[in-house]
């Protein structure tokens, strides 16, 4: 290691010491670099030669701002969000944008949006429905929270917009009454015992009411409500209903009828006369007469509607209605569709007494609930197979096939299993690719070496593979793709001042006529391929030293004449006489040559016109020129005119003698009879027609169904469905039987088709009488004791005189009792014997028309004859 004298550096001493000065001053510490020095500040101090005060040093600046010193102070560089001195301050509007021309106002803790009239809300999102429909009008004060208006009417005004003009607002109806708001004005209802336009006049004064409540009128006048038992404007007279009865719950109603004498003059009296009062009833529905008493026979007002048979009952009348009728007066017509009998979302339509349904495409019957079996119906083509479910079919599809009836195909080429630009041909589930020239393989995916098959590179070139492609190394004096083209050295200028560069195939000469002789005459001159002779007639050749035995055209029109040392030759040259035909190329091979035709012609002299060129074959065919014509030649599985087919059918896929017949994109196997299905791979159980009475016979998997046509039934359509006419009346269940239907009625109804109304069911006969039907109405058969239509009413038994002489009859409800008296002096014991009725039955005490004897004790006391 080398210890330096002062004033140098370096591990061999041998570099200037940048330090040596102390550029860094009192404020850093120098280090000596070899291309001069750095300065490490010491803290408070910055600058290249620590010279200026670090007024960052203690880095006030929030937010993660910047610090940027100055000459006598510091700045911070805030971020973006803050400002402030030291970015102390959150600018809230920097991420934040008030929509709709809004403008952000920055606050302490949060920002504000200052909207335009028209908009409102956090940041100016919302409609200010207020400003742009003022849906309050002038005489409101609108609000709006979110997108809900409100609106607080000014005084005197009301109603959800305060459109309505508010009468009411300053109470003018004073505190007995309550103000009505109306159009144009207001009225008030005035509480009990005031009245007046203002409900500012007591009624009842003075209590005017004798026996009830007062409560004012119109007009202010009063009104009483008179107390039970009174009636009169004053409530003065007693109500003559105390003393009169309405039977069977008529309502007896009271009116004074007249005044006799004078007027009437103050309460309960009359001047020099009374009042006279009168009662009637107003009885309850069924009943007529003075009290009620009488029932009222309403089969003669009424006849049902014309949709019923009326019977008149005690109080009152039943209808039984007509089928498809209902209602007390049978009024109403039946909607047979409220119950719902159409299934499967079918649509009822009501009709008088019966009803129609409108089946969706899916399901048919009377009631909608047999399902229509899609699959008869080919629906999903030639592509898929259909099973059927309740409401609907699915469609499983071939490979390559999808959508609902499989009618969409998938292409094969919709993947791209075709590379390297190769054309993708598809054909029914599957594909084949027609490759470019430079690729091979199913998916033209494979590379063909060039380098191996064809040997491009010519003049002794290099070939290297490329993927889809190859490369030449050409020698130095060949260029171009395949090393095809002579490089041109001259170009560049190869040769000496004053000389002449003269290009040649794989390299080039440099002359001038300086260096260059020309013999027997000739004249040299240079060029831009060298220095050039222009030889006199007698000779030829580049330095005019060849005689010209040629000068004279010796050898005749076909033959060229070619010079020799001594003589000339001449040969025979088969182009010379044009034999090629339109525009085609003569290429001579020794004495014999061949036309090279332009397109669209062919043969041997380019005679022939080549009618496959403009009718490629396709699928790799193979085109055959004719006369006027062409002809294709297809590859195995192709066929067309063009090739343009493909055979479906090759692969022999129809069974059971199915005959295959092509199509456009697949194909179709005419099935021989008995078979079916896409290949006949099925069998045709509906091949004899087993389904009888016009039955639809639908094939399945190992066996046949049968759709059967209205009125039939069964598993071949050959049972007689009875019910299908829906014979039973009012919900009655139809039962099939062997030739003919019953019906299981519901509750209240009978009869072979449940037409019958059960007017038992009711139990209409009271007192335990027994019903009986008849024909159209029924008949109580009533226990002894009770006797009318309804068996209602207790028989009079003491009408009939059936009590012992010197007995009392007393009738009771469903009997009557005989009783008499006698008196025994010795016992001095009044004895009371009684003979009862037990249910119109004798007891077996005694056997005789006056019934049980029964003794009673009555007293004690002794009593005179």
């Amino acid at each position: 290691m080398c210890e330096c004298p002062f004033g140098l550096g370096g591990d061999n001493c041998d570099r200037i010491d940048h330090c040596l000065k102390q550029p860094c001053g009192d404020h850093g510490i120098c280090n000596d670099t070899n291309s001069g020095y750095t300065c490490k500040c010491y803290s408070g101090w910055t600058g290249l030669i620590c010279s200026e005060i670090d007024y960052c040093d203690n880095d006030l600046c929030q937010h993660g701002a910047l610090c940027r010193n100055g000459m006598f102070n510091y700045t911070c560089e805030c971020k973006n969000g803050f400002y402030g001195s030291l970015c102390e301050n959150v600018d809230h509007c920097y991420n934040t944008s008030c929509l709709n021309n809004g403008s952000c106002q920055n606050h302490q803790k949060t920002f504000t949006c200052s909207c335009p009239n028209e908009w409102t809300g956090l940041r100016c999102e919302k409609e200010n429905i207020c400003y742009t429909t003022n849906p309050c009008g002038d005489h409101a004060h609108c609000f709006q929270v979110d997108l809900q208006v409100s609106c607080s009417c000014l005084e005197g005004w009301t109603g959800t917009n305060c459109t309505i003009r508010d009468y009411c607002y300053n109470n003018p109806c004073g505190s007995m009454g309550t103000c009505n708001n109306m159009a144009d004005a207001y009225s008030c209802s005035c509480d009990p015992q005031w009245t007046g336009t203002h409900c500012e006049t007591y009624a009842c004064e003075n209590n005017k009411c004798l026996h009830g409540y007062c409560h004012a009128g119109t007009n202010a006048l009063y009104l009483c409500d008179c107390d039970p038992g009174w009636i009169g404007k004053e409530c003065d007279t007693i109500d003559p209903c105390k003393s009169f009865t309405c039977e069977h719950g008529g309502q007896c109603i009271s009116s004074i009828n007249s005044l006799i004498g004078s007027n009437y003059t103050s309460p309960g009296t009359v001047s020099g006369a009374s009042v006279t009062t009168k009662a009637y009833c107003k009885c309850s529905k069924g009943w007529e007469g003075e009290r009620c008493q009488r029932d009222v026979d309403e089969c003669k007002l009424s006849s049902c509607n014309g949709h019923g048979t009326c019977f008149n009952e005690v109080g009152g009348y039943s209808c039984q209605c007509d089928q498809g009728f209902s209602g007390e007066d049978c009024e109403k017509d039946i909607d047979e569709c409220s119950s719902n009998p159409c299934h499967n979302n079918a649509t009822c339509i009501d009709g008088v007494n019966s009803y129609t349904c409108s089946c969706s495409p899916y399901f048919y019957g009377t009631s909608c609930d047999q399902d229509v079996n899609e699959c008869q119906y080919f629906v999903c083509g030639l592509h898929g197979s259909c099973v059927n479910t309740y409401g609907d079919y699915n469609c499983t599809c071939l490979p390559s096939w999808t959508g609902r009836h499989c009618e969409n195909h998938i292409s094969s080429c919709s993947l791209d299993p075709c590379k390297n630009n190769a054309t993708c041909h598809d054909v029914e589930d599957t594909f084949f690719c027609t490759c470019d020239k430079k690729f091979t393989g199913r998916h033209c995916d494979v590379d063909i070496n060039e380098c191996q098959t064809t040997l491009p590179c010519k003049h002794g070139g290099s070939c290297v593979n490329t993927y889809g492609s190859f490369a030449c190394i050409c020698p130095a004096a060949w260029t171009g793709e395949l090393c095809e083209v002579d490089v041109d050295e001259c170009k560049n200028n190869p040769c000496p001042q004053n000389t002449t560069c003269m290009n040649k195939v794989g390299g080039f000469e440099c002359n001038d006529c300086s260096t260059f002789q020309c013999y027997n005459g000739g004249t040299c001159f240079n060029s831009n391929s060298g220095p050039v002779c222009k030889c006199t007639d007698d000779w030829t050749s580049d330095d005019c030293r060849q005689r010209n035995f040629c000068k004279d055209n010796p050898c005749g029109s076909l033959q060229i004449c070619i010079n020799t040392k001594n003589a000339y030759t001449c040969e025979y040259h088969a182009c010379k006489s044009d034999p090629c035909q339109n525009k085609g190329q003569c290429i001579e091979s020794g004495t014999d040559y061949s036309c090279q035709c332009k397109a669209g012609w062919t043969g041997k002299f380019c005679e022939i016109k080549d009618n496959c060129v403009s009718h490629a074959c396709e699928n790799n065919g193979t085109c055959v020129n004719g006369n006027s014509s062409y002809s294709c030649i297809c590859s195995t599985n192709w066929f067309g005119k063009h090739c343009e087919l493909y055979d479906f059918c090759h692969l022999n896929p129809c069974t059971n003698g199915g005959l295959c017949q092509n199509m456009l994109d697949s194909y179709f196997c005419q099935c021989p009879l008995g078979r079916e299905g896409k290949h006949c791979e099925l069998e045709d159980y509906c091949y004899s027609s087993p389904c009888s009475n016009n039955g639809l016979c639908i094939n399945q998997n190992s066996s046949f169904a049968c759709s059967c046509s209205n009125n039939w039934k069964g598993t071949r359509c050959d049972e007689y469905d009875f019910c299908n006419t829906s014979p039973c009346r009012n919900n009655g269940t139809c039962l099939n039987e062997q030739s003919s239907f019953s019906c299981s009625c519901l509750s209240g109804f009978l009869g072979k088709t449940c037409d019958i109304h059960d007017m038992c069911l009711s139990s209409p006969c009271q007192n335990n009488g027994t019903c009986i039907m008849n024909q159209s109405s029924y008949e109580c058969k009533c226990h002894a004791g009770y006797i009318g239509n309804h068996c209602e009413s207790d028989q009079n038994e003491c009408a009939m005189n059936l009590c012992p002489a010197k007995s009392t009859c007393y009738n009771e409800d469903g009997g009557y009792t005989c009783i008499w008296e006698r008196r025994r002096k010795r016992y001095s014991t009044f004895e009371m014997f009684k003979i009862k009725s037990l249910n119109g039955k004798n007891s077996k005490q005694e056997q005789s028309k006056h019934g049980a004897l029964k003794k009673l004790e009555v007293g004690s006391d002794d009593m005179e004859e």
